[in-house]
């Protein structure tokens, strides 16, 4: 059921490139499904839609957050916590640096 509604959905953005001169890059596009936590993964892995193979993610970066498919934060606050060690050593190593 899923997988049927998911195709025409993509079917009509990739349309709707087409009739606005546009031309869709399947390199970049993005499947992911959301569910509940415990549940049994029943999508398939890979879409063929017309020309189109669009590879299903279990991970997806949008305005700079990082989801997953149970809905948890654990990437986006693991690649915060990164930056954030990162950028504090940079200001440890300034404040040490003589002059």
């Amino acid at each position: 059921m899923y997988h049927k509604r998911s195709i025409g959905l993509i079917s009509s953005a990739t349309r709707w490139f087409t009739s606005n001169f546009m031309k869709a890059n399947p390199e970049k596009f993005q499947v992911m499904f959301l569910r509940p936590m415990g549940q049994a993964d029943q999508f398939p892995n890979t879409f063929k839609i017309e020309d189109l193979c669009i590879k299903r993610e279990s991970t997806c970066r949008l305005l700079r957050i990082t989801l997953d498919d149970g809905l948890r934060f654990t990437k986006h606050v693991n690649s915060i916590c990164v930056k954030s060690s990162r950028q504090f050593n940079a200001l440890i190593r300034i404040k040490k640096k003589p002059e």
